[in-house]
């Protein structure tokens, strides 16, 4: 992931994701949870979920740290999926301006 940049994430669930009552991306960097994504900010396309970050979220990563990712789905106590925890390395742009 580059900071300063508009960047996607894309998982596949085990069935259709608006099945789900919820799901929550949960981005982390050195121990601190730094983004927090409800279903409302994903585009669910059947069993696939997409999640764009903006350019002012890439900017609240710390280049050079590796920050981690991962999706977590909710139907019922026994149908709550979670993906693996990805780990995202963080690069720094040559300009961190965002562009509009």
């Amino acid at each position: 992931m580059r900071r300063a940049t508009s960047h996607p994430f894309t998982w596949r669930l085990p069935r259709a994701a608006d099945s789900y009552s919820e799901l929550l991306v949960t981005l982390e960097q050195s121990g601190e949870i730094i983004i927090n994504k409800t279903k409302n900010d994903m585009e669910l396309d059947g069993n696939r979920v997409m999640l764009i970050l903006t350019q002012e979220e890439t900017l609240k990563f710390e280049a050079g740290i590796p920050a981690y990712i991962q999706l977590r789905a909710y139907n019922s106590p026994t149908d709550a999926p979670g993906s693996k925890v990805w780990k995202i390395p963080v690069y720094r742009s040559l300009n961190e301006e965002v562009l509009t």
